[in-house]
């Protein structure tokens, strides 16, 4: 396995975390916090993908929704 690999496998665990901590809490600072990563990283994240934009808005959504169920 290559270093470009293990980094890809690496972020892509990082991202599936950060998105399932954003379902639960729909702050993207305390999803950064429980993922353990900085909030630049995902904004970078953001940009350069515009999959992984959409699925950070759907997990915003989700996320606010079950707080409105909690409500």
């Amino acid at each position: 396995m290559t270093r470009k690999d293990t980094i890809a496998l690496r972020q892509g665990r990082t991202k599936q975390a950060f998105l399932e901590q954003l379902k639960r809490t729909p702050t993207i600072e305390q999803a950064c916090q429980k993922a353990g990563t900085s909030r630049s990283t995902v904004c970078r994240w953001r940009r350069k993908s515009k999959r992984f934009d959409a699925e950070v808005e759907e997990a915003l959504l989700e996320g606010r929704l079950f707080m409105s169920d909690i409500a």
